[in-house]
């Protein structure tokens, strides 16, 4: 990421993350994800790492990579906070975290990351974490939807405008084909729900036709081959 999405990503935009940072979130994710004692986890773009709290101790090891200096201090506070033993936390970029940390994870996490940067770069930032992963490890992705009513109206400006952060909110197959472009073979995918008021809408993402509008958000499961 360049210096303009370092300051898009700075101490607003972590303040803001720590105003609207919700367990309810990730707790959603986590009946989807495994999770083994013995595991070694990535989160990539880990922000202040509210996954943390999900993980510490039930995994061997928790680490966590984002460039932005506010987030890893967040981090670190988190961390001392639960006076966890087995998480680091490393301020640079994926791709360097990932040459150091080469087939080292069962699992990786890259949660509302994939909507921040471009095609191109998001391809680079894949190939790095699938060289972090083992053979057979799992990569969680969740993300907007870009078929989703509201994305769409978005990507129009009308009525509302996109977040100046989301610079590449993509679809299912756009998701897909990038992953299998990147060496991962798509095992699942999982539609979710807003997480505000327009939660209540999901209900008619089972309309067939007009349906894939109404599914907010996506969650992937990608196997590093």
């Amino acid at each position: 990421m360049g210096d303009n999405q370092l300051h898009l990503h700075g101490h607003g935009y972590m303040e803001k993350l720590l105003k609207a940072e919700s367990s309810g979130r990730l707790l959603r994710l986590m009946q989807f994800i495994e999770i083994k004692k013995s595991y070694r986890v990535a989160d990539f773009a880990c922000g202040n790492a509210p996954m943390l709290d999900l993980l510490d101790q039930k995994v061997e090891n928790y680490s966590g990579v984002d460039f932005s200096p506010p987030a890893i201090n967040n981090a670190e506070a988190r961390k001392n906070k639960l006076a966890s033993k087995n998480s680091h936390f490393y301020c640079g970029s994926i791709q360097s975290f990932c040459n150091e940390n080469i087939g080292k994870f069962d699992v990786g996490f890259a949660f509302d990351l994939s909507e921040h940067v471009y095609d191109k770069e998001w391809v680079q930032m894949l190939l790095s974490i699938k060289s972090s992963l083992k053979k057979g490890g799992k990569l969680y992705i969740h993300t907007p939807n870009g078929k989703f009513f509201l994305e769409i109206m978005k990507s129009f400006n009308f009525i509302f405008k996109q977040f100046s952060e989301h610079i590449a909110v993509r679809n299912v197959e756009e998701n897909i084909i990038l992953l299998e472009r990147s060496g991962f073979k798509i095992k699942k995918i999982v539609f979710l729900s807003h997480y505000n008021i327009l939660k209540f809408i999901h209900v008619f993402s089972y309309i067939p036709w007009i349906g894939k509008y109404f599914q907010a958000r996506l969650f992937i499961i990608a196997e590093s081959l």
